[in-house]
């Protein structure tokens, strides 16, 4: 960036003068845009201009991509000088209200043991590249690219894969028949299929796994106060509902799949942003269903589906859970963090220094919005 660049010298009056009221830039921003559009008109002068000098046969090579390459910093530019002139008619910056989100209220427990425990051995991996981190590419594999990520994910020696979504798409459904059917999966290594708490995806979900020796379901509805309210409209009594009435359909299914050793799997999405306590209530709701044992146990997968908050307070989430949580002999606490605020990899070493035994991550972070936690650098700590 240069003395010279608009980019510089709108970064130089932010620092100065601080950042707009995002209501404000959006609005900016798409006037300036009009702007560039009237300046430039649709025969992309710049483009020409900047092309004037090149040679006939030189101008035949330009891709097309180039091209517009050069349209859209042009326009960029143009918007950045358009921002910068309506600013600076007004006088300059403008502060405007700022305001942030309330923070995540801390848990009390005052008697925390995870500060001054170590971690002395590794936890069980569960790669989540094949789901996770195959939302995060702009083109989601097929089956082919999936079949190679898992051959790999095998041969780095993950006992326990998360193949996909079998519910979600013919291709999930496809990839996880085949890994099956052509006998693809070590009879050390054991799948695991996501699948929400609805009934039609439950029963999918089940002939997609027709024929596997062991196979954890993994099971998930909402719980945060947000999503209860915004997404499903729904109190408290009736999310535990959805949450036991899946895992009664998973229970029952079970009988479906002769040969097959089944692991239940449960997550209230969103852990890190419930109340706690609620979080506690309803895996305990879901444990009851499942009636686990300790020579078969229930995983419990904490998600810290969005970062609320620093690693320490998530740390006392999970201490707190585990003291409280009925049975605890008859669980396996799982870690599913991500990376909002960069410290997934922190949140995750807390986590299993306040009692999780469990870590479902992806190969250097590749994963979902701001990436999953990277299980390489979280193995490598240790």
């Amino acid at each position: 960036m240069e003395l010279g660049d608009p980019l510089f010298i709108v970064h130089s009056q932010i620092l100065r003068n601080g950042a707009l009221p995002h209501q404000t830039l959006q609005l900016e921003m798409g006037l300036a845009n009009d702007a560039a559009n009237l300046e430039m008109g649709p025969g992309n002068d710049a483009a020409r201009l900047r092309t004037a000098s090149v040679s006939q046969d030189q101008r035949k090579c330009l891709r097309t991509a180039s091209v517009r390459q050069d349209h859209r910093k042009y326009k960029e530019c143009y918007m950045l000088k358009e921002l910068i002139s309506r600013k600076g008619a007004r006088g300059g910056m403008q502060r405007g209200t700022i305001t942030k989100y309330q923070p995540f209220p801390p848990i009390d427990l005052p008697d925390r043991q995870w500060p001054s425990r170590t971690i002395t051995s590794a936890p069980i991996w569960c790669s989540v590249d094949l789901r996770d981190g195959n939302q995060a590419l702009p083109i989601p594999m097929g089956i082919k690219e999936k079949l190679e990520m898992f051959q790999l994910l095998v041969e780095i020696g993950f006992k326990e894969i998360e193949v996909g979504f079998p519910a979600s798409s013919q291709i999930e459904f496809d990839f996880v028949r085949l890994l099956i059917e052509e006998q693809r999966i070590p009879d050390d290594v054991t799948i695991q299929a996501l699948v929400q708490a609805r009934d039609e995806l439950i029963t999918r979900t089940f002939e997609s796994l027709r024929g596997a020796k062991k196979a954890i379901v993994h099971l998930y509805n909402s719980t945060s106060p947000l999503q209860r309210r915004v997404v499903f409209g729904l109190e408290k009594p009736d999310i535990i509902n959805i949450a036991t009435r899946g895992a009664k359909l998973v229970k029952e299914l079970v009988a479906t799949l002769p040969g097959t050793q089944v692991i239940m799997q449960y997550s209230p999405e969103s852990f890190s942003s419930t109340e706690i306590d609620f979080a506690l209530e309803i895996c305990e709701a879901v444990v009851d269903v499942w009636q686990p044992t300790p020579e078969n146990k229930i995983i419990l997968n904490l998600p810290v589906t969005v970062e609320v908050a620093t690693p320490n307070n998530h740390a006392d989430q999970i201490e707190w859970f585990c003291r409280h949580l009925r049975n605890r002999e008859a669980a396996i606490i799982s870690l599913h963090t991500h990376n909002d605020r960069g410290t997934g990899v922190a949140c995750t070493e807390l986590g299993l220094l306040a009692g999780a035994e469990r870590v479902e991550g992806t190969l250097f972070g590749n994963g979902e919005r701001t990436g999953n936690v990277d299980i390489v650098t979280v193995a490598l700590n240790m």
